[in-house]
């Protein structure tokens, strides 16, 4: 599949079309944001996430996450759910698995520990 902006070299500064990258997949966990960690996928509807503010300087708007308590509860969605939630939870758990093991260990291999 083509990337959304994926034959548009003139957009790029260096004249390279667009491409998926890594973090098109997986983004943030924490944002819920992805594809692996979007919960529309599985007929969720998150509200209250975040926020928006608009710079005054520059007029840009940005997104920050809402605390805890600022947040509504998501809204079940059955129609918007392509993905099954057998598989949801395995690849939520495969994530998990893969972001522990690519934490850096305090001593270097090897180092003897006593």
């Amino acid at each position: 599949m083509p990337s959304p902006r994926s034959g548009k070299a003139s957009r790029h500064l260096l004249g390279k079309a667009a491409a998926w990258t890594p973090n098109t997949l997986t983004g943030k966990a924490a944002r819920g944001n992805g594809i692996l960690n979007n919960p529309l996928y599985v007929g969720r509807r998150p509200y209250g996430k975040q926020m928006y503010r608009k710079n005054p300087e520059t007029g840009k708007r940005h997104a920050f996450i809402n605390s805890e308590d600022k947040r509504s509860d998501d809204v079940e969605s059955p129609a918007l759910g392509i993905v099954p939630l057998e598989l949801w939870d395995w690849v939520k758990f495969r994530l998990a698995t893969m972001a522990h093991a690519a934490k850096p260990r305090k001593d270097p291999p090897g180092a003897a520990t006593g």
